[in-house]
């Protein structure tokens, strides 16, 4: 494990911390605790399974959340506004004329403390979010500590408020498991059976129902993901997958939620306590600056696997409430393992 500075933005210093095991290595930025990279071993040679950047500046311009840590709230809350015991508060229409992943300046893009942890292959950061910070009521103190054990990376998050506030962290890592190249190859398998539609500016209609009865530009589809399917099945048009799953209650966090493959016998399983999942296969996807090997960042270039409550619970009392208090505080306790054949 080492520390070094990665430069400085805003007179603050940005610190990069690596961590190895004997079979990965991940770097973390102090910079919207950012995951900058992942590097998993393949016979002789490495696979960047990350999308992410060599340079701060990079980061800094970035606009589709490269790696971060998003909140104070993740995902989109209709028209941006809600009422906490009979008080309004309004936030960014930064996705217009919704709110999403916190705002203009949302956690992604904050400095964050950062230090190693001594007892094991970890770092910690931490943030102390301000009252009415992007709009948002109370003060919230927040502690993300990520461990790599072998191949698995772990992310603990706990966040505590002074009142009650709406919490909801995502992490916002974009993965091709091939290392360069589309993403529509790779297969997903999960234990989700329902899913939360939404309207065509992705609001959910508070509805939650059974993944076979998806449809595509008004096609059915075939999403039962019981069994392995790949993105471009699940996808045939290519107009993009922006989703978010809704995981059985009773399963256990130690049972996969969900399992990607490639077709270089990469596999990815996400192990989480969250009741919902966001699979985004990166439509949106765009970079000003050169990503790792000199490429492009576009469209369908990487995928998003995002442990979350649903979308906009702000605005659906019938959806897992995101409300926050000193006496029960935001945990959540996530796992990507990564294997290969």
């Amino acid at each position: 494990m080492s520390v070094t500075n990665l430069g400085t933005f805003g007179g603050t210093e940005v610190k990069q911390a690596l961590l190895e095991s004997d079979t990965s290595s991940v770097s973390i930025l102090s910079y919207g605790a950012i995951t900058k990279s992942w590097r998993v071993k393949a016979g002789s040679g490495t696979v960047p399974i990350l999308l992410g950047f060599n340079t701060l500046e990079a980061y800094q311009a970035d606009k589709s959340f490269m790696g971060i840590i998003a909140g104070r709230v993740a995902n989109r809350t209709k028209n941006g506004r809600c009422i906490i015991n009979g008080l309004e508060y309004s936030f960014a229409l930064n996705d217009y004329p919704h709110h999403l992943h916190g705002g203009e300046c949302g956690f992604g893009k904050r400095h964050w403390n950062l230090d190693l942890d001594s007892q094991s292959c970890a770092v910690q950061l931490r943030r102390v979010s301000a009252h009415l910070e992007e709009g948002y009521p109370g003060t919230v103190d927040v502690t993300v500590k990520i461990t790599l054990f072998e191949s698995t990376l772990t992310y603990e998050m706990i966040a505590i408020p002074d009142r009650p506030t709406p919490i909801n962290l995502a992490q916002h890592n974009y993965y091709n498991l091939m290392g360069t190249g589309s993403i529509w190859d790779h297969e997903i398998e999960s234990v989700a059976n329902n899913y939360t539609p939404t309207t065509d500016d992705l609001i959910p209609t508070g509805e939650v129902v059974p993944l076979e009865t998806k449809m595509i530009d008004g096609a059915a589809t075939h999403w039962d993901l019981s069994e392995p399917k790949a993105f471009g099945c699940l996808d045939p048009t290519r107009s993009g997958i922006d989703i978010n799953l809704v995981l059985p209650s009773q399963v256990n966090p130690s049972v996969s939620a969900v399992k990607v493959t490639a077709k270089n016998g990469f596999s990815l399983e996400v192990y989480t306590n969250q009741p919902g999942l966001q699979f985004y296969t990166g439509k949106n996807l765009s970079s000003a600056h050169a990503g790792y090997s000199g490429q492009m960042y576009r469209p369908f270039k990487g995928f998003c696997l995002e442990p979350q409550k649903f979308p906009s619970s702000l605005t659906i009392p019938s959806f897992p409430s995101i409300i926050c208090t000193p006496e029960q505080p935001y945990k959540q306790t996530t796992s990507i393992k990564i294997s290969s054949t």
